[in-house]
């Protein structure tokens, strides 16, 4: 198994900026993945909403429909 380390750059370079639209397909992809994982698991399930809350939330909160 690979180990990876995180590490912070002391350069400042130009971050990609993300469209609005891939932020909501990646949104629906978790949905979906509560979905699915919330047969198998349900604790994995409500993890995986609370990750997606704080995605919206950290996002853009006012363009992303909230989850159920």
């Amino acid at each position: 198994m690979k180990h990876l380390a995180l590490v912070e750059s002391d350069t400042h370079e130009p971050h990609e900026s993300i469209s609005d639209a891939d932020i909501l397909v990646m949104i629906a992809m978790i949905d979906y993945l509560i979905i699915e994982v919330s047969r198998i698991d349900p604790v994995s399930a409500h993890h995986l909403k609370s990750a997606r809350g704080s995605l919206a939330d950290t996002v853009v909160p006012s363009a992303l429909p909230r989850a159920h």
